[in-house]
């Protein structure tokens, strides 16, 4: 089979306690037609130098040097410059097995697919990087508008840029919003309705790790109003594009605005915007419930709320302290 360029691309700040296994992660890949571009955000730390010396050691490895701006900026410069058939990101804390980029491909090429997916393993930080047995790697073929169905629902898809293999076009078409938080869930749906063929792979062959200080672990911050915003032009995208699956779309809605109600400090400060995002719920609450379709956690959640606005938030505080034990 025709061995297809694939280009890496790998956002840097402040990392250098996980850089070096990141990078010898997709050094070490076993399928090495790869330009692999790693974005120095600005780094702080080592990271930039450490950046500047794979390159020297590794042809393949590209740096671009730039001040701190985000990943989203990073990813789309990186874009720019990328020269392969396919994309593929990476986080510079995480760790790929060293099939993962070949798995991707293989499939691709056979099933002529727009877009590769396959699953994930967290590990926090300071854990052993898990192991995993054999996978059985069959795959699942999607349309574009079953694959954004399923995503909303949050089923087999995650709104992360990681663990897929994209066709370099869509990503070009696609490129990431800049200056807000969760432009990932502002971007993948739209790569999906871009893409005539989506194949999940069922096995896992990237492993995220998750930090304590990292975005979406952070205390609450009026950015995180960004979140709503997102998936209101997301619903709005659906309703215009694919009426069919307007039930889907409504589920995201109402648990962007439960996430951050949940997550809303209970001060005067915030209470027009408790007022919003309650009746935000409200507008779609009952569809939702009724939709077998969404996870029944959702569903649980989302009958709560007829507890009321200020109840939901103290659910959010519990679910706090019980989860991250704070």
């Amino acid at each position: 089979m025709e061995s297809k360029l694939v280009t890496v691309i790998m956002p840097v700040y402040n990392v250098e306690k996980y850089l070096d296994a990141a990078v010898n992660s997709v050094r070490n890949q076993s399928y090495t037609n790869l330009q692999i571009i790693l974005v120095d955000d600005g780094s702080l730390d080592a990271s930039s130098s450490m950046c500047d010396k794979y390159a020297s050691e590794d042809s393949r490895i590209e740096v671009i040097h730039k001040e701190n701006g985000g990943q989203a900026v990073a990813r789309n410069l990186a874009v720019k410059s990328a020269r392969g058939e396919y994309i593929l990101f990476v986080d510079s804390d995480d760790i790929l097995t060293s099939d993962h980029i070949k798995i991707l491909t293989d499939c691709a090429l056979s099933t002529e697919a727009d877009i590769v997916t396959c699953s994930y393993k967290k590990f926090f930080d300071g854990e052993a990087v898990p192991t995993i047995g054999e996978g059985s790697f069959k795959h699942k073929e999607y349309t574009a508008e079953s694959a954004m169905e399923t995503l909303f629902y949050q089923r087999v898809f995650t709104h992360g840029p990681v663990c897929k293999l994209i066709k370099s076009h869509i990503v070009t078409n696609n490129p990431f919003p800049e200056g807000i938080i969760y432009e990932d869930l502002a971007t993948v749906y739209r790569w999906f309705h871009s893409s005539n063929k989506i194949v999940f792979v069922d096995g896992v062959t990237y492993f995220y790790r998750q930090r304590k200080h990292s975005t979406m672990r952070s205390s609450f911050s009026t950015r995180k109003f960004d979140r709503i915003d997102v998936t209101k032009a997301l619903k709005e995208f659906v309703e215009e594009h694919h009426p069919d699956i307007i039930p889907a779309a409504n589920a995201r809605w109402l648990l962007s605005n439960l996430q951050v109600l949940m997550e809303l400090p209970l001060s005067k400060e915030y209470k027009t915007k408790k007022i919003e995002l309650y009746d935000n719920i409200k507008s779609v609450r009952k569809g939702v419930i009724a939709d077998k379709k969404v996870k029944k956690s959702l569903r649980i959640m989302a009958i709560s709320t007829y507890l009321g606005a200020t109840v939901t938030i103290l659910e959010g505080r519990l679910y706090n302290k019980l989860v991250n034990k704070e």
